[in-house]
């Protein structure tokens, strides 16, 4: 396990040069930051491709890069506009500061169909789709938990 964790943090080293991924640390997805976010996206991706026997590089790359976009980026839109539109800012964004293939490119304009209109062409498109929804399952679970423990905690205790 050692050794692809390694390997999988050798591939995430490529983005954290960039200054705009490091911003994504700032940035609140799903009650976390959005960084978190897609390394748990990013390594769930990573070890699926290993266990398919895909091209775990490009999966982990298209991964990475899936939800690459900013507060700012997405600021003039409504949340329900930036739903269906982050995929395609994230890939803009991935343009922008790494060379993709059509695989990454696919990967990361699909991963929120069919809310957004690009369908995943890629099986390694399915697998970070895949990725991406189980991963917020668990976020939102994993979050909506701890507040529905915390409410219950305070009202529990409060007499009236």
């Amino acid at each position: 396990m050692k050794k692809a964790k390694k390997e999988y943090n050798s591939l995430l080293e490529e983005m954290v040069t960039v200054d705009k991924y490091r911003e994504l640390e700032n940035a609140t997805h799903h009650g976390i930051s959005r960084f978190d976010h897609i390394t748990r996206v990013g390594y769930l991706s990573f070890l699926m491709a290993k266990m398919l026997r895909l091209d775990v590089n490009t999966v982990t790359r298209g991964a990475l890069l899936h939800d690459f976009f900013t507060e700012g980026d997405v600021e003039k839109y409504t949340k329900k506009e930036w739903h269906r539109l982050h995929p395609q800012i994230a890939l803009e964004n991935s343009r922008q500061y790494f060379s993709l293939n059509n695989v990454e490119e696919n990967i990361i304009a699909s991963h929120m169909f069919p809310i957004c209109r690009t369908k995943p062409v890629y099986k390694e498109s399915h697998v970070v789709a895949t990725a991406d929804k189980l991963v917020a399952v668990y976020e939102f679970a994993r979050f909506n938990l701890f507040a529905y423990a915390f409410l219950k905690v305070l009202f529990v205790s409060v007499k009236v």
